[in-house]
């Protein structure tokens, strides 16, 4: 009997293996299914982490009609998350990727004005920066500007978040708390001009107005804004920079036009690229520059004193440099461009031997 049994137990074990091996086959054929269940529920962000935002759903026509994809698509959904933030979700009907993501950027982003801007690490090509920015023209004459922008999220180590990502079959857009409904206003190009200086030597532009102009310890700055390329206003004053430079004897030539730090004036000329966002601020601060006979332009920076037209400046000064901010992809054609001059006779007469003696140096 007993003998009867265990043999009867030996004989099941191999059913009892099928059968667990059978359950576990069931379990793998399943997973995909719930897999995809749990991808296209509500709770598919707890279950994968951050690729999709979690958060209540709102309901906002205008977002949905902005951002609308021309691609096929399931849903679009706006999703309010912790700490002000909101989200554009699209679920598309298949899955994305870098090509659609770039052709829905490129073509339907900026056919309704939207331009993201993003610069990036040098070494490791790391998102050092990402903005999003609606615009509108108000006017051509004087050319208004209004614009709503939206940053992706600074990290430490100067990393930043893109607003602009895909997961799966999911377009994710960040549009933080009042994008497209809070908007700032900047007078790109005004109907008047102030009554500012000309900058000797080199004069204006043709054509463009003048926003500003004060001096601060010697140096006079001339702001002014052209409708017009950065490379046209690069070209005009390149051959009067080169000659001013061979009058006063200084050896400076156009391969040494490096200026490095925007923030104060070096030598020589040199074009960048001025965001719809940077602008306004910019602008403002000329503006009130010259509503006041003293102000300040840095809070921590000497008082500036203001020039019309009835000053007088001394007309042998050094020309310093020649900054052009070129408009971006929302504002083409227009440029902002400073100029520095010296009127120091003393200090310009140390500057041009100094720099004699770095260029020399540098040659040999």
């Amino acid at each position: 009997m007993d003998q009867k049994t265990v043999s009867i137990k030996g004989a099941n074990k191999p059913a009892l293996v099928m059968c667990l091996l059978k359950q576990i086959f069931r379990l793998v054929l399943a997973f995909p299914l719930l897999f995809a269940f749990l991808w296209s529920s509500s709770s598919f962000a707890e279950v994968l982490g951050d690729s999709v935002p979690k958060g209540d759903e709102v309901k906002d026509p205008y977002l949905e009609k902005l951002f609308a994809p021309e691609f096929p698509f399931e849903t679009i959904k706006i999703i309010a998350a912790k700490g002000e933030e909101k989200y554009v979700v699209i679920k598309a009907k298949d899955n994305m990727t870098d090509e659609i993501q770039n052709r829905y950027e490129k073509e339907t982003l900026r056919k309704r004005k939207i331009i993201i801007k993003r610069l990036y690490h040098v070494k490791d090509k790391a998102l050092a920066f990402c903005e999003m920015t609606l615009y509108r023209v108000v006017s051509e004459t004087p050319y208004v500007v209004e614009f709503s922008n939206v940053k992706g999220k600074q990290w430490p180590g100067n990393k930043a978040d893109d607003v602009l990502r895909h997961a799966g079959q999911y377009l994710i857009i960040s549009v933080g708390d009042n994008f497209a409904s809070a908007f700032k206003r900047v007078v790109v190009y005004p109907e008047k001009e102030n009554p500012c200086l000309d900058p000797p030597i080199v004069g204006k532009y043709p054509g463009s107005r003048s926003i500003a102009c004060y001096e601060d310890d010697k140096i006079v700055a001339f702001v002014l804004a052209a409708k017009v390329k950065a490379q046209d206003i690069y070209n005009h004053y390149g051959d009067k920079i080169k000659k001013h430079y061979m009058e006063v004897g200084l050896n400076f030539p156009e391969s040494k036009w490096n200026i490095k730090d925007m923030r104060s004036p070096q030598f020589g000329m040199k074009m960048t690229t001025i965001r719809l966002s940077e602008l306004g601020p910019f602008l403002k601060l000329m503006e009130i520059v010259m509503k006041q006979d003293v102000t300040q332009l840095y809070h921590h920076g000497p008082e500036l004193k203001k020039l019309t037209k009835s000053s007088r400046i001394p007309m042998n000064g050094l020309i310093l440099s020649v900054q052009i901010n070129k408009g971006d992809e929302s504002i083409p054609d227009y440029s902002f461009t400073k100029i520095y001059y010296s009127i120091d006779p003393d200090e310009n007469k140390r500057t041009i031997e100094k720099m004699n003696k770095q260029y020399k140096d540098s040659t040999k």
